[in-house]
């Protein structure tokens, strides 16, 4: 629409060129009119004879002024008009051309935004794999926090403490201490008619035991074997007539059937009672 605006305009400018064009034409043959009437005049007298004719031909001519002074009005509004008609259009293509870099800045602002969109789904895809990664670590963990829970349910489950309950000894040899009061036998592998403690499973075992004697100025002693083999021998000396104590503990690394007990040596004495002077215990930590 524009483009025929424009075209309209051209036309309408070389029309309004003609008929300024013509307006001057006829302006130079009233020039030359008026020159002929001051002639005219200088040769009245001789021209008597033709005023009437003449005064016929300046009417024409004052018509055909007019006609061309009318012309040239409506040819001037024409051209206001056109005028006017221009100024809407340039009026309209500068909104449409604002309309347009308005459009051009959004498209700019929406490309910006699909590049920060973009980065952002970048940086989430991104965040998403260390979340993955971290997702299977944990899950790797999990697995084998449930594998080590399984086998910490599957693991046996083994302990016992057990109490002397009386005085015991002294003997002419040395004699494996039979600790009759059971507290706890998780697992059953104490035996409080023999004193021995089994093993049901091969791993590594805690144990720890206490002693105690009330004679005064007498020794007393107390040894710790694994099948034949003494693990431990520990001895105390009590100067007052009071309470004395030997406590100790062990952890033995043992295959299944071995057997740990506690053994006092000949002519020593253990004593007794409710109260559980003297204690024998131990547990499994671990299955190998």
């Amino acid at each position: 629409m524009v483009i025929e605006q424009r075209v309209q305009l051209r036309n309408t400018e070389a029309r309004v060129a003609a008929s300024e064009e013509e307006a001057r034409e006829q302006r130079d043959k009233v020039y030359r009119l008026e020159a002929t009437v001051t002639e005219q005049r200088d040769t009245v007298h001789r021209l008597e004879a033709t005023v009437t004719e003449q005064r016929d031909t300046v009417h024409r001519l004052e018509a055909t002024v007019t006609e061309q002074s009318e012309k040239l009005r409506i040819t001037e509004a024409r051209l206001a008009a056109s005028e006017e008609d221009a100024k809407k259009q340039r009026f309209l293509l500068e909104v449409m051309a604002a309309k347009l870099n308005a459009g051009e800045t959004q498209v700019e602002s929406l490309e910006t935004r699909l590049n920060i969109g973009e980065r952002q789904v970048e940086d989430l895809e991104k965040e998403s794999e260390a979340h993955q990664v971290q997702l299977s670590t944990i899950e790797e963990k999990m697995t084998d926090t449930a594998s080590q829970v399984e086998k910490l349910s599957n693991k046996p489950k083994v302990a016992f403490y057990a109490g002397l309950g009386s005085e015991f000894g002294p003997f002419v040899s040395e004699t494996t201490v039979t600790y009759k009061r059971v507290i706890t036998n998780i697992g059953g592998a104490y035996d409080s008619s023999t004193g021995f403690f089994t093993v049901p499973v091969k791993g590594v075992y805690h144990f720890r035991f206490t002693s105690s004697h009330h004679t005064s100025s007498s020794y007393s002693e107390i040894k710790m074997y694994k099948n034949q083999q003494q693990v431990l021998h520990n001895q105390s000396y009590n100067g007052w007539n009071a309470w004395e104590y030997i406590s100790n503990g062990m952890i033995l690394e043992l295959e299944q059937w071995d057997r740990v007990y506690m053994s006092l040596p000949r002519g020593f004495k253990l004593f007794d009672n409710a109260n559980n002077h003297n204690t024998f215990s131990g547990f499994l930590l671990y299955t190998l």
